[in-house]
């Protein structure tokens, strides 16, 4: 299963100079602790950066300052990671695992946003996969169950 059947397509989108206030009311409005960051200069979403609510508490709001007064581009993490849409979902786990993140965004080949992959999306399709080979391996046993009866 590649990673564009389980990202989420609705992504949360920042520029570089946009404050840290109008990113804490875009995250609380969409009740997200994650934004993508993007250059507004770009006419395409190629992600530059990450921020998320960590960032904002850790090196804004912890230290007394003032959320107009800093912009994105001063606290958000430099190194982004992406994974592909045509990746497989098992290519992810381990990077996603490595780094200790739990978002990561999705591009396509052309480097354009397209989604975020989040460590939730991965344990709910897991999850479920563990019901269905759960379904499958009891419904043997009620069938052998009433035939022997």
């Amino acid at each position: 299963m590649n990673i564009k059947q389980i990202c989420n397509r609705n992504v949360v989108v920042v520029g570089l100079n946009d404050s840290i206030q109008e990113v804490a009311q875009r995250m609380r409005e969409y009740r997200v602790g994650t934004a993508v960051v993007v250059n507004d200069d770009m006419p395409w979403t190629t992600p530059v950066g990450i921020i998320n609510d960590h960032d904002i508490v850790s090196e804004v709001l912890a230290e007394g300052g003032n959320p107009n007064a800093y912009k994105v581009k001063d606290i958000m993490s430099n190194e982004i990671l992406t994974v592909q849409e045509e990746d497989d979902i098992l290519e992810a786990l381990p990077l996603l695992h490595k780094k200790g993140m739990k978002r990561i965004p999705v591009v396509n080949r052309a480097n354009i946003l397209t989604g975020i992959l989040a460590l939730e999306d991965l344990v709910d399709l897991v999850t479920q996969n563990i019901r269905t080979f759960s379904a499958l391996t009891l419904r043997p046993l009620q069938y052998e169950t009433v035939y022997r009866v």
